[in-house]
């Protein structure tokens, strides 16, 4: 799945969390679900890191992303000091899935 696949709402959800309009995608491969990941920039250079997937073609998958990202919230809270991304967003419709964290000090281009 690719990021011009996801729904409108996502995809404005997205560039709303990042604060200005998105100029550009870099798609990461590899991963295990049918979900699209990729580093977002935008028009002042903020990057994050969008996870997102719908329950097309699977179900399950949402609420693995649901998961991964009650985890990330609940390690930041019990070590604000951690090495994990901050989380800046999620969104989450019922169908669709869409966590964001911070590219920059851990996505190397």
């Amino acid at each position: 799945m690719g990021w011009h696949e996801l729904t409108v709402a996502v995809r404005v959800y997205v560039e709303e969390t990042l604060g200005a309009s998105l100029v550009s995608n870099d798609p990461c491969t590899g991963g295990f679900s049918a979900g699209t990941a990729d580093v977002m920039t935008t028009t002042d250079g903020t990057r994050g890191f969008v996870k997102a997937i719908g329950t097309e073609p699977n179900p399950v998958t949402p609420s693995l992303l649901r998961t991964e990202h009650a985890r990330l919230i609940n390690l930041s809270a019990v070590d604000p000091g951690h090495l994990l991304p901050r989380t800046l967003g999620c969104y989450d419709d019922g169908e669709w899935v869409a966590v964001i964290v911070e590219a920059g000090r851990f996505y190397e281009m």
